[in-house]
């Protein structure tokens, strides 16, 4: 079967974009083509450079965009498969993406509706996918039973195309960072989407010779790490100590690697769900809960009043009046404070430049949201991230 039925039949059944790379570039492509140029384009030159007789590769970019491909032994073109991601495109993940590839913001809905038409698909999945590719192009089986742990281990920030992967682990001021800033601000989303990538993308260094005590190390310094965070993110300090001593005390009890490794994740996202409790506002009122619930879900959006009434089907009067008698503040100010605070989360969490803050939270420009942010925080978006670094 010759390669471009074969690229156009992985196209088919996966619905996932192929390529065929010859010496001097794409010969033939299949599958969605919505978005011009591809984020598949970031890895084609590396390909073709490549220094090495890798058949079979996977690359992945610091937004988690992967792209593989196949040597083809005969004809020694590739049979190039992606770009697709392990999870949905967040607004973060496009901005970024378009800042990397010189792409104008205003193209961000354009590349998430790209995205949503291609399936995510786990790492390993896609690993597997690709040496079932190369057994159909070169008729030769994975070289061991662990052919796709060894070929995803192989990622780093030399295995990334252009793009340079920033491994999360251990000992990282930027692990460290990202960690607290989840829990100090109850983002429990943001958490579970950190963690996905710490699995993907790294591994808790060691600190000790015995495995066993290495994790057990581990956890007991994140433990009494996160347990501050929580208290600057409004935990009571002696209910944070109490929470904190405790699961030290069941960290030291385990006799297994993987047994404490379960229970420090357990408590990055106990100590994350206390936090994002106390900052819910406490009104029972349905209503209230409503808009709440709208503004989280829409916080990287321009809200306006009457948007929130036309959804909930009341009075735009009726609702800013019942939000302010039941929380003591108008509704403007609550959606401004809550994206306010957003900003502050992304400033210490992620390394974005402050323009794309600004837009993936729905500001027309930066110079308004350094305004806002300024009166809000007393500091510049610039000035808040140096103080929490």
């Amino acid at each position: 079967m010759e390669l471009e039925r074969i690229t156009e039949f992985v196209n088919e059944i996966t619905n996932i974009p192929t390529a065929i790379l010859g010496l001097e570039g794409i010969e033939a492509e299949f599958g969605i083509r919505l978005f011009q140029p591809s984020p598949a384009t970031f890895f084609i030159q590396p390909i073709l450079n490549r220094d090495t007789e890798q058949i079979v590769d996977v690359m992945l970019s610091h937004e988690q965009v992967m792209c593989g491909y196949v040597i083809d032994m005969k004809s020694r073109r590739a049979l190039l498969l992606g770009p697709t991601m392990e999870h949905t495109c967040t607004r973060k993940n496009a901005l970024n993406i378009l800042k990397r590839m010189g792409l104008p913001y205003k193209r961000t809905d354009e590349l998430m509706g790209y995205f949503e038409k291609i399936p995510t698909m786990a790492l390993t999945t896609f690993i597997r996918h690709l040496y079932f590719i190369h057994y159909i192009i070169n008729d030769q089986l994975p070289p061991s039973k662990d052919w796709y742990v060894t070929l995803a281990e192989k990622l780093g920030p030399d295995r990334t195309a252009t793009m340079q992967a920033e491994h999360l682990v251990h000992n990282s001021r930027e692990w460290d960072r990202c960690l607290e800033a989840c829990i100090e601000y109850g983002k429990l989303e943001e958490l579970e989407e950190f963690m996905r990538n710490i699995r993907s993308q790294g591994r808790m260094g060691m600190v000790a010779n015995d495995s066993l005590r290495s994790m057990k190390n581990i956890a007991i310094s994140s433990i009494a790490l996160i347990s501050r965070a929580a208290s600057r993110g409004g935990m009571e300090y002696e209910a944070a100590l109490t929470l904190s001593d405790e699961y030290i005390r069941r960290v030291e009890a385990l006799n297994s690697f993987s047994e404490v490794q379960h229970l420090l994740v357990q408590s990055f996202f106990d100590f994350t769900k206390i936090v994002s409790q106390i900052h819910e506002l406490t009104s029972r009122s349905k209503l209230v809960y409503a808009v709440v619930s709208y503004v989280k879900k829409n916080i990287d959006k321009p809200i306006q009043v009457s948007e929130i009434a036309e959804e909930l089907g009341h009075n735009a009067s009726y609702l800013c009046r019942t939000f302010k008698r039941e929380t003591g503040k108008t509704l403007k100010e609550y959606i401004n404070e809550m994206k306010l605070e957003e900003a502050k989360f992304l400033l210490r969490s992620t390394r974005q430049p402050i323009v794309n803050i600004a837009l993936e939270l729905g500001y027309s420009s930066q110079a308004y949201f350094t305004t806002l942010f300024r009166n809000y925080t007393g500091n510049t978006p610039v000035e808040f991230r140096e103080k929490s670094i």
